[in-house]
């Protein structure tokens, strides 16, 4: 009965570190277009003037 405990709680912690992961890329993958695309709107904005 305690092994069955472990391996639900083991599954349990592998599912919160992937969770985790998934949303830690997506953040990266937010903040990563967020910056590239005020990068061009700087340059474009240089350019006009």
């Amino acid at each position: 009965m305690n092994l069955t405990k472990c391996r639900i709680q083991l599954r349990t912690l592998e599912e919160q570190y992937t969770i985790k992961n998934l949303v830690l890329i997506a953040a990266g993958l937010v903040i990563g277009s967020a910056v590239r695309r005020g990068t061009k709107e700087t340059l474009i904005h240089h350019q006009k003037k």
